[in-house]
């Protein structure tokens, strides 16, 4: 973990006449700013990331197994270590479509230690957490020149925050966009440093854990690179080759096991009429409610105003070139506000190839869940400019609206974790003022030792809060019925059983490792294979679907014996198949005369042969 200066070292800019900076601009020298007193050192800040990690886990970003994600992670992860499993299933069989190399890796991982599943994607998590919350630490600092900044980024980056597109700035499953996330942030630490190549090397190593996160961290190195290293092509096209080299392994299982049903350019209509009834909150941005483009806007205004607080105030505006190991705040600042520009271009093409031009590689990469990496950088921006404010380097009544405007942000999650984040920013511009009431010493008041204090307090106890309404826990977060059904069917039906089970209950497979008919959920692989998108809906309209996803359940209690007859015949005639109803309905004439080999309050399981 790179040092600190000395706490007497010149701010850059103090004491150095104006010169050009790496990237070409001329800069003036402000007067110099406070900085902080002292470092956490390495190992109290490695300490500081492990704790933070843990209260993430527990609280600040809950960690859900067994849901969304994982209803198709956990079936793909059993099958690649067992071709046997799941057999007759359509959707595990998209499996070959699964361009990342994550599920051989926890099936390696899995092998050598024994661990089940649910320890398995703990660890995973943990391990995730950590290595964000430290490369964000790294990021901040790379970008501010401030580790008591660099702290609060990265409690900012603790609490959960959703995102334009339906995505976390943190997930909250262990999954590929959350074990890829660390290597992406730290390649935006090394492109902020102007270290080129090692952060496209980066971006192209996240890319066979996930290729559609790596995709927009890549273009948004390589856009970077491009605008602030034009006269040195040798930068971003060695750069480039460095990026395809690392995810030339996904890229050679595209190219040799592509979609037979998924045209390269352009989509035909009942892909696109699939994708929009299912995944438009991924993809077609005019479906988007306003209320998230709102908070979207207000975190980039005050991204923006925190960005022009900090250069106007001194802390991007030095002109001394950083030491080994030391970030050069001004040019870091110029690559930040290209990468933010970036990153709406990544928006405004993902606007352009699905609402207007619709291309089916912009429709698959999902462009505007790119948008998140706007945050990381944000939360680097607001966190300076927020001690600044503290230690007098900048107005309040500058930092104070715009710190405001950005908690918009946070206001579309549970009310905890918005009171949290606000708690966090109030310490970041109030603390230090805090701590000298309370009898410190000025300079002490405003070390990154008493700020990780106040910070901690925060953040446990938003985690107490969630602990004490949610609880915690490893194992599956699904319906506790719906999961005792999923147990029985595991434990007491052959393993090449198949079920039919209500199409609004979603991840059959996590828990009873059984073949399903289908759910809901499983419409999201359409983006990867047209044909497997008319299949699934052909299913889905048996099981009941007439237009509104609302009414699945009471469409599914109400259906007449040949659906679950056409259902069955889906399976070939050796195959055991069962039927999961509502326990409401179990008594149905579609049902009528079949053994009930199952039951509890909520489902019953039908024998049908």
């Amino acid at each position: 973990m790179p040092k600190s200066p000395p706490a007497d070292a010149p701010f850059p800019g103090e004491g150095h006449a104006p010169q050009q900076a790496p990237d070409g601009a001329a800069l003036r020298v402000p007067a110099a700013p406070v900085m902080p007193d002292a470092d956490l050192g390495t190992w109290p800040t490695l300490a500081w990331l492990l704790v933070l990690s843990l209260l993430a886990l527990v609280g600040l970003d809950p960690y859900l197994y067994g849901l969304y994600n994982h209803n198709i992670t956990v079936p793909f992860l059993a099958r690649t270590l067992d071709p046997t499993a799941f057999p007759a299933d359509p959707l595990v069989d998209q499996l070959d479509y699964f361009y990342s190399y994550f599920l051989r890796g926890l099936a390696l991982t899995h092998e050598a230690t024994g661990w089940s599943f649910e320890r398995l994607f703990l660890v995973g998590q943990f391990l995730s957490l950590f290595g964000s919350l430290w490369a964000m630490h790294g990021l901040a600092f790379a970008l501010t020149g401030r580790k008591d900044a660099a702290l609060g980024a990265t409690a900012l980056l603790a609490i959960g925050l959703r995102s334009l597109a339906q995505v976390w700035t943190l997930e909250p499953i262990f999954m590929e966009r959350s074990l890829a996330l660390p290597l992406q942030l730290w390649a935006l630490e090394r492109m902020l440093r102007g270290r080129w190549w090692s952060a496209f090397a980066l971006a192209g190593l996240s890319f066979p854990i996930h290729p559609l996160s790596a995709a927009y961290a890549g273009f948004i190195v390589g856009f970077t690179a491009l605008v602030r290293q034009t006269r040195r092509p040798g930068v971003w096209l060695g750069g480039g080759l460095l990026f395809l080299l690392g995810a030339a392994p996904s890229l050679y299982l595209k190219f040799t096991q592509p979609s037979p049903e998924l045209p390269m350019f352009h989509p035909d209509g009942e892909w696109l009429r699939i994708l929009r009834l299912h995944s438009d909150y991924h993809v077609f941005p005019f479906s988007w409610p306003l209320s998230s483009w709102l908070r979207a806007a207000a975190f980039v205004v005050a991204t923006g105003f925190a960005l022009k607080g900090g250069m106007a105030g001194g802390l991007g505006a030095g002109s001394r070139p950083a030491a080994a190991g030391q970030p050069n705040t001004p040019a870091a600042f110029r690559r930040a506000g290209t990468a933010l520009l970036a990153i709406l271009l990544l928006g405004l093409i993902g606007t352009l190839f699905t609402e207007i031009v619709p291309l089916t590689l912009p429709l698959q990469f999902q462009f505007w869940r790119g948008f998140r990496f706007f945050f990381y950088i944000g939360f680097a921006f607001l966190a300076a400019l927020a001690l600044r404010s503290a230690s007098g380097q900048t107005s309040r009544m500058y930092a104070l609206p715009v710190l405001v405007l950005a908690l918009v942000a946070w206001t579309g999650i549970a009310r905890h974790l918005t009171l949290g984040a606000a708690a966090v920013m109030a310490v970041l511009l109030f603390g230090p003022a805090l701590l000298e009431r309370l009898g410190r010493e000025p300079r002490k008041a405003h070390s990154p030792a008493a700020l990780a204090v106040l910070l901690l307090l925060v953040a446990g106890t938003t985690a107490g809060y969630s602990l004490k309404a949610y609880g915690f826990s490893a194992e599956s977060r699904a319906q506790a019925e719906w999961v005792d059904a999923q147990h029985w069917a595991r434990d007491n039906t052959a393993a090449d059983a198949a079920f039919i089970v209500p199409p609004a209950e979603w991840g059959w497979r996590v828990e009873s490792r059984r073949t399903s008919y289908g759910d809901w959920y499983d419409g999201t692989q359409n983006f990867f294979d047209a044909g497997y998108g008319r299949l699934w809906l052909a299913r889905m309209e048996n099981l009941g679907y007439n237009g509104n996803e609302a009414a699945l359940p009471e469409a599914y209690r109400a259906l007449p014996p040949e659906a679950f007859a056409r259902a069955a015949q889906a399976f070939p005639e050796d195959q055991p198949v069962y039927v999961v109803q509502y326990a409401d309905a179990a008594e149905s004439s579609a049902t009528e005369g079949l053994e009930t080999v199952y039951q509890n309050p909520r489902y019953h399981i039908l024998r049908w042969r």
